[in-house]
């Protein structure tokens, strides 16, 4: 045989194995006349068509009919007869104890399985002429040598080998250690079933459960313990309650606490919280609102959440109105640490211009008022627009913006001279003999008024300032006021600015150019 066609036959054979078993009537070598053999939940063949008692008769290796001798040393009628070498029979065929499916029952030594694996057992007695292991679950009778019986226990998944057999009449059962769900094991080590409601118990009745079948239902139970599968959306039980309303939950584990509700039945919308509950839509209020989540879930979702279409920092809201449903879904009332926006459609950390924190809520300052801090009126000003001018009563830091130029915004300035451009408007860089320009204002610099801003006046001007004052265009101006601090961020020693805000850089350029 060249070394091509026995890698051809190699492939063949894998491809074979990986396949499920079909049984079919021919006289085909290579077909499969039975599929009895069931490993792992799959079929395997058991007996070969065409089979004869020659060697070179196909017989299962592996699973799939194949007239290999390696393993399968003996055949009679498409079956194997004797396993040699580390394989094992199981069911008219011969596995190898080195690959799949062969390796998931069990380990062999000269054609006997000498170790079984998880859910299998080794029979007493076994040789390599008779089948060797035994899933748990299959109660099929097998003979061995000396007309000794041997089964597995139905419905179990783990188990034990059971000690030998004294007759040839009674087949010995394994000694069942682990049932599958839906029953368990008895004193006889058999498999019984469960109550109907029961994934998994410790006994018959419907308050032996250690498991439930669904998810709709929970384990009236401490953990470890065996009790009652309750309805998820039964709420009147004594000790162990499930939620009103509620479609699929997990249990609590703790008598006298609630399980926890995770969908609720249709219609109703899942509210969470210290207790979650399920309510309708209309109950869906205060911090919440409802929606359907991502997975198709109606829940009452927290006004905060913004993923499901809430607002960030939002404490207190409303659904919107279908038609308005563009960006969030909700209108916010109330901000958790933040404050409202005028639209209410999000919880802003910092105040827009225009607005002042009225309750937590921002609201518009006058309309002539670019800022203010406590109310909205037009003599509550801290900043203006451009072509406004700030005027303080007193010595307060809010004022009235009048027109730049005019009123008190012009009084005392030098004819012709209100062209000092600060923050978009015009203010005085000279003021009349005997005043100066303190925040932009012609004030008297009289030596209580110079004293407090450092201004040494001469000729209408400000020549130095001292304190919390900075000099700018001939005048002291703070740099923690209107209009101050629209154009400086820091002062020198010698109380002039060093640090401007860019666009006011970008002017003292363009004005130097023009020196």
């Amino acid at each position: 045989m060249s070394i091509n066609v026995f890698i051809l036959l190699v492939g063949l054979a894998l491809h074979l194995a990986t396949e499920e078993c079909t049984s079919v009537s021919s006289d085909q070598p290579d077909t499969c006349k039975a599929c009895d053999a069931v490993i792992n939940g799959k079929k395997y063949c058991s007996q070969c068509n065409g089979g004869g008692f020659d060697q070179a008769s196909p017989a299962p290796t592996d699973g799939v009919c194949s007239p290999d001798n390696a393993v399968c040393n003996a055949k009679a009628e498409g079956k194997c007869t004797t396993c040699t070498g580390s394989s094992f029979m199981y069911k008219g065929g011969c596995y190898k104890d080195s690959q799949a499916p062969g390796n998931t029952m069990c380990e062999a030594t000269d054609g006997v399985c000498t170790r079984d694996k998880a859910g299998y057992f080794v029979l007493p007695g076994a040789d390599a002429s008779h089948q060797s292991v035994i899933p748990c679950g299959d109660d099929t009778v097998v003979t061995v040598s000396g007309d000794k019986k041997y089964k597995g226990v139905l419905h179990c998944t783990q188990c034990n080998t059971p000690d030998p057999a004294q007759d040839t009449n009674t087949a010995k059962a394994a000694t069942c250690t682990t049932c599958e769900d839906g029953y368990f094991v008895d004193s006889s080590k058999g498999c019984t079933a469960c109550d109907g409601s029961c994934k998994t118990c410790e006994a018959t009745g419907d308050t032996k459960c250690k498991s439930c079948t669904e998810e709709t239902h929970f384990l009236g139970a401490a953990s470890g313990q065996a009790g009652k599968c309750i309805s998820c959306g039964d709420a009147s039980g004594s000790t162990w309650k499930g939620v009103d309303g509620c479609l699929k939950c997990t249990a609590s584990g703790n008598a006298n606490t609630l399980a926890t509700c995770t969908e609720c039945q249709e219609g109703k919308y899942l509210k969470t919280g210290n207790t979650p509950s399920c309510v309708s839509a209309e109950e869906c209020t205060g911090g919440f609102f409802p929606t359907t989540d991502t997975s198709g879930k109606k829940v009452c979702a927290p006004c905060n959440e913004a993923d499901k279409g809430g607002i960030a920092d939002c404490a207190k809201c409303s659904l919107k109105a279908a038609s308005a449903r563009a960006g969030p879904l909700i209108t916010c009332s109330e901000c958790i640490t933040n404050n409202l926006s005028p639209l209410k459609d999000a919880c802003l950390t910092d105040c827009p211009a225009g607005m002042y924190a009225n309750n937590k809520v921002y609201t518009p300052c006058h309309e002539l008022c670019a800022g203010c801090q406590t109310d909205d009126k037009e003599t509550s000003c801290t900043a203006c627009y451009p072509g406004f001018i700030l005027v303080r009563a007193g010595a307060t830091d809010k004022g009235t913006c009048v027109r730049e130029c005019t009123g008190a915004a012009g009084t005392g300035c030098e004819s012709n001279m209100c062209n000092a451009k600060i923050a978009g408007s015009n203010y005085c860089p000279k003021c009349v003999t005997g005043q100066a320009p303190i925040n932009g204002i012609c004030t008297s610099v009289t030596r209580s008024a110079r004293d407090a801003v450092g201004c040494a006046p001469s000729d209408g001007k400000c020549t130095a300032c001292i304190g919390g004052y900075f000099l700018q265009f001939g005048g002291c101006y703070e740099k923690t006021q209107f209009p101050g601090k629209m154009v400086c961020t820091d002062v020198d020693s010698q109380r002039k600015c060093n640090s401007c805000l860019k666009f006011v850089m970008y002017i003292l350029t363009l004005l130097r150019s023009w020196k």
